[in-house]
């Protein structure tokens, strides 16, 4: 539980700095649709034999923001909520958050940027899965292609770090 504080605590304050950071530049804002499925062969948290499958609406919103020197940063934050079903038919809903501030630092960085993420996924309902996930960690990106995380905390057990897949964090 101290975890999550800290971790919901640490999304609050970044989102905070981050409107002040970028008075001035244009936000790109995308709405778009997110779905989800998965099972306890995944992840650990979840009661064996369960199988959930989520939809809802994801918004995320991009500010590029061109410092002195030629310095960009990139501060992305994404929000969605909706609801899941297990194969029992129970009804549960989540909330996802992910922040991130990134910066490359020319001449020498090559289109590579990094900085930190944030990121929060919960889940709770009627039926027995309940899940409360999350990380912080050191994000290196091209902004296509290539995007490394090396943590620094997490909970819940989100993600498998040096593989780069999903395990209790779907999205």
């Amino acid at each position: 539980m101290k975890r999550l504080v800290i971790a919901l605590g640490a999304l609050g304050l970044i989102s905070m700095g981050f409107g002040a950071s970028s008075a001035g530049a244009q936000p790109k804002i995308e709405t778009s649709p997110v779905t989800f499925t998965m099972s306890s062969k995944a992840c650990p948290h979840l009661p064996p034999g369960t199988t959930l499958r989520g939809k809802g609406i994801m918004r995320s919103v991009t500010t590029t923001t061109v410092l002195a020197g030629g310095v960009t940063r990139v501060i992305n934050s994404s929000h969605a909520r909706g609801t899941a079903t297990d194969r029992g038919g129970r009804r549960y809903v989540f909330d996802y958050s992910n922040t991130f501030s990134v910066r490359n630092l020319p001449p020498t960085s090559a289109g590579i940027y990094t900085g930190l993420m944030y990121d929060l996924f919960t889940l709770s309902g009627t039926g027995p899965a309940v899940l409360v996930n999350g990380f912080v960690a050191q994000f290196t990106t091209d902004l296509g292609k290539l995007a490394r995380l090396e943590p620094i905390d997490s909970f819940g057990d989100p993600l498998n770090f040096s593989k780069g897949t999903a395990r209790c964090d779907p999205l």
